[in-house]
């Protein structure tokens, strides 16, 4: 069992090897952005970016402008996307790429700003990215599965994935 924490958030992974591989301070390749956790597991390898949207220090108003955020191509375009990629392409040089991968975008959103719709909207734009980026798809899909789920979801979706708030 692992357990990793990204801001207010803590997760516990029951099973995998579990790291943080977005850590502050590590060399990488100049612009690439990283995934926060990638968890190895027996036949699948797990990469998990977390925004969380409900930290302690938010305000109401500033929750609900990042929930439009969400809506908006700029954000799969130029954060989200861009760190599976970067990520998925250094896992590839570092000969780390043996296992398909899951994709797991972790938003931090207490209920009530819980909008359905929108996580089906922002789910649709990141796979479609994912597969085409430039003006063909790419050749190679390097991403067999995405999900976007509020933190509350994991557990239900992934059971030995734990989140709560800390």
């Amino acid at each position: 069992m692992t357990c990793l924490t990204e801001g207010e958030l803590k997760f516990t992974f029951k099973t995998g090897h579990a790291r943080k591989f977005d850590k502050k301070g590590i060399p990488q390749p100049q612009g690439w952005k990283r995934v926060d956790f990638i968890i190895e597991e027996k036949d699948i390898t797990v990469f998990i970016e977390i925004k969380d949207y409900a930290m302690e220090a938010l305000k109401e108003k500033d929750i609900k402008k990042k929930v439009e955020k969400l809506k908006k191509h700029e954000f799969v375009n130029e954060v989200i996307v861009p760190k599976a990629r970067d990520s998925y392409c250094y896992q590839h040089l570092m000969k780390n790429d043996i296992n398909p991968v899951i994709y797991i975008i972790v938003i931090g959103l207490d209920k009530k700003f819980f909008n359905e719709a929108v996580f089906h909207i922002l789910k649709d734009n990141i796979k479609k990215r994912l597969n085409q980026e430039s003006d063909k798809p790419w050749e190679r899909k390097y991403i067999k599965e995405c999900f976007v789920l509020p933190y509350f979801r994991l557990n239900a979706i992934f059971p030995n994935y734990y989140v709560s708030r800390i």
